[in-house]
C-alpha cells in the first residue's frame, strides 16, 4: 500500500511555532474564542454587548472580545471569553455557533507585513473599502484583518489549510526585505 503521508508536510506543533526575520513576525493565536453570528445582529449585538459592526477588509480590530464582518448579515465574534451569549438559535432572530475548534489564527507582524498582505491577496491595502474582511488568502477563503495596529494582522484559516497557509509563509518570509 502507498504511504501518502510521506506527500505532505507534517504539521507544526502550533503552540511553539514561530517564524521570524527582522522585519516579521508570524505565530499561531492560541486560546482563542471564535463564534460565527448570523441573522439579526441588531438583537445580537444588543444582547452581547457589542457595537455589532465589525472591522472590514484591512480595518482595524481592537479590544476583547471584537467583531470582524463577513457578511451583511454574519460575523466572527473574537476573543478570550465569549460566554456572554448562548450558542445556537435565538427568538430575537440571530444564530451564534461556536467555530473556536474549526479556524486557525495567525498574527503577522511587522514592518514587511503590508508587504506580505499584498503577495497573499489581490486587493490594495491602501484602496480597500470592502466591510467584509472575508477573502482569498495564498489560494484559500481567509478573514483577514489589521489588529490594533496597522502593520498587525490576524489571518482566520480553516484549520484543515492551517498547514498550507504556514509553508507558503515559509516561502515567502525569506524574500520580505526590510523597508526602506
Amino acid at each position: 500500500m502507498r504511504d501518502h503521508a510521506a506527500k505532505w508536510p507534517v504539521a507544526p506543533n502550533w503552540e511553539t511555532a514561530r517564524l521570524e526575520t527582522q522585519a516579521l513576525s508570524i505565530y499561531v493565536v492560541i486560546d482563542l474564542d471564535q463564534q460565527l453570528v448570523g441573522g439579526n445582529l441588531g438583537a445580537w449585538s444588543a444582547a452581547a454587548e457589542s457595537d455589532g459592526i465589525g472591522a472590514g477588509a484591512f480595518a482595524i480590530a481592537a479590544g476583547d472580545p471584537y467583531c470582524v464582518r463577513l457578511a451583511r448579515d454574519q460575523l466572527l465574534w473574537v476573543g478570550h471569553s465569549l460566554a456572554a451569549t448562548t450558542g445556537g438559535w435565538c427568538e430575537e432572530g440571530y444564530a451564534a455557533t461556536d467555530v473556536g475548534a474549526g479556524l486557525q489564527v495567525f498574527e503577522v507582524s511587522g514592518p514587511v507585513a503590508p508587504s506580505l498582505m499584498q503577495r497573499a491577496t489581490a486587493l490594495d491595502l491602501a484602496a480597500v473599502s470592502s466591510p467584509s474582511a472575508a477573502m482569498l488568502f495564498a489560494g484559500v477563503t481567509a478573514i483577514v484583518y489589521r489588529y490594533r495596529y496597522t502593520d498587525t494582522f490576524r489571518v482566520h484559516v480553516d484549520r484543515a489549510l492551517a498547514t498550507h497557509v504556514w509553508t507558503w509563509f515559509q516561502a515567502i518570509a525569506p524574500l520580505l526585505s526590510s523597508p526602506a
